[in-house]
């Protein structure tokens, strides 16, 4: 006797979109970050080949000139001269490019403003009086150098770093600085963009990428140990704000 077969092709249910739909979800929550970090690496390799390029420059430069690394030229009259400015014109930088980290703004890079590059560490000449030289140009205008051959403890002293204004109202505010300090509060910072990570650059030439106890340890080694250190990192809401950090007691 023959018994009538039921067909087992079934039409696409509502059940079955979303069982895929809650997959791909689940999916996507898993990879989304992942993809995200794995970008971020790639730039982040790439600023430390910048950051090693500029160390290089620096170095050279500073052997040309007895130690001493041009941090900004501002005379009393004419266009100040950056640090990133005076490596390119004396061509020890072959393209103003590799001042700029591909994490942060400004990724499209206009050379004309030297300021927007990589933060060079400025300090009062008070902290390191045998490093620096301050230069009264007039009107409240300072030309500032550093001797790089001078340092104590070369290794340990950071020069150069990601950098971020973190003053509202300057027009280095929420970009790459050109200059940051680790005790100050106002102008650039170090900041920590790369998933927590700075990278920097250290006098003896070396670049790493440092957190926050690595720096703390770096400013601390010729500093008083109850200096204030301060870093800038990302703020997790939505606006992407800048947060100022203290990182010593």
């Amino acid at each position: 006797m023959k018994r009538n077969r039921i067909s087992s092709k079934q039409g696409f249910t509502i059940i079955d979109l979303l069982v895929v739909i809650a997959t791909v979800a689940i999916l996507s929550a898993i990879l989304f970050p992942v993809l995200a970090k794995a970008r971020e690496d790639e730039k982040q390799t790439k600023c430390m080949n910048n950051l090693k390029q500029i160390s290089t420059a620096v170095s050279m430069y500073a052997q040309d000139n007895g130690g001493w690394v041009t941090v900004d030229n501002i005379p009393s009259k004419g266009t100040p001269v950056k640090w990133s400015t005076a490596l390119y014109k004396g061509g020890y930088l072959k393209s103003m490019d590799v001042t700029v980290c591909p994490s942060y703004p400004p990724y499209n890079y206009d050379s004309s403003k030297s300021t927007l590059t990589y933060g060079w560490r400025k300090e009062s000449k008070n902290f390191y009086p045998d490093y620096v030289i301050q230069i009264d140009n007039g009107s409240g205008r300072y030309s500032n150098s550093l001797n790089l051959h001078k340092i104590n403890k070369p290794a340990q002293f950071i020069i150069m770093a990601d950098s971020v204004g973190i003053t509202e109202g300057w027009s280095t505010y929420h970009k790459q600085s050109y200059l940051f300090n680790l005790s100050g509060s106002t102008g650039g910072m170090i900041h920590l963009r790369h998933n927590g990570l700075a990278n920097v650059i250290f006098a003896d030439g070396h670049v790493a990428a440092c957190d926050k106890a690595k720096i703390k340890e770096a400013a601390l080694a010729e500093a008083p140990a109850n200096t204030m250190i301060k870093v800038a990192v990302e703020n997790a809401k939505a606006d992407a704000s800048i947060n100022v950090v203290k990182i010593n007691p």
